[in-house]
């Protein structure tokens, strides 16, 4: 018999350490990509936030946005949120019935989304 060879009654436990292995490598390569993505992400709307608001721009508002690990149902949820002027992002994004709307989390969103989607898709 070969050295490399497996018993057949041992051949079940093997297949599932090898098949728990590479969904371990797959589940951490997605965290990464998510990770680096959602600090992407966080980026370009501080950048859409200087540069939409010039008028009022103190930089706070632009300064303040974090990104954050959570579980949430047993999963990891990475949040974007403003940490300095939280109450000033639905105001902007969405506008009052005295300030027209000016949307620059909804952009960066759906950017960051597609290039998720197709990084996925890239490594299948």
């Amino acid at each position: 018999m070969a050295e490399d060879s497996i018993p057949i009654s041992e051949f079940s436990v093997y297949l599932t350490d090898l098949i728990e292995k590479e969904a371990r490598n797959q589940a951490d390569a997605i965290d990464e990509i998510l990770h680096r993505r959602s600090l992407q992400l966080r980026g370009r709307i501080r950048d859409l936030s200087r540069t939409k608001f010039t008028k009022y721009a103190t930089g706070e508002y632009a300064s303040g946005w974090r990104v954050r690990t959570v579980q949430r149902n047993h999963e990891k949820v990475r949040v974007i949120y403003n940490a300095k002027k939280p109450w000033l992002t639905y105001i902007l994004e969405y506008g009052t019935r005295h300030q027209q709307a000016v949307p620059h989390i909804r952009p960066a969103l759906e950017e960051t989304i597609d290039a998720i989607t197709e990084e996925l898709i890239g490594q299948i």
